[in-house]
């Protein structure tokens, strides 16, 4: 039996459309891939936004008396980080 030219063009068709669909697919599984091992990353970098979330009472402080606390300084001025990383309070002023 020989093969007419519609069922070459079908055959090719198929093979570049299957060659295809199984590379979008492999790009798919690697892109969720990528995304679950991204979304496990958790970044352990102290912001001063960091301390608000567990020092209330010193952010209701600096609310009412900060002065320059307010505006100009931020805890991580002073503050160089947060037990367990750094044991060390805040640094005595000059």
């Amino acid at each position: 039996m020989q093969w007419g030219k519609v069922e070459r063009f079908g055959v090719v068709y198929f093979g570049v459309f299957w060659i295809f669909g199984a590379c979008f697919v492999a790009e798919v599984l690697a892109t969720e891939k990528k995304a679950e091992e991204d979304s496990k990353i958790v970044s352990t970098e102290l912001t001063n936004k960091d301390c608000v979330k567990c020092h209330i009472d010193e952010i209701k402080d600096i609310e009412e008396a900060g002065g320059a606390h307010k505006t100009k300084v931020g805890c991580l001025d002073c503050h160089e980080g947060h037990p367990p990383e750094v044991m060390e309070g805040v640094p005595q002023m000059q």
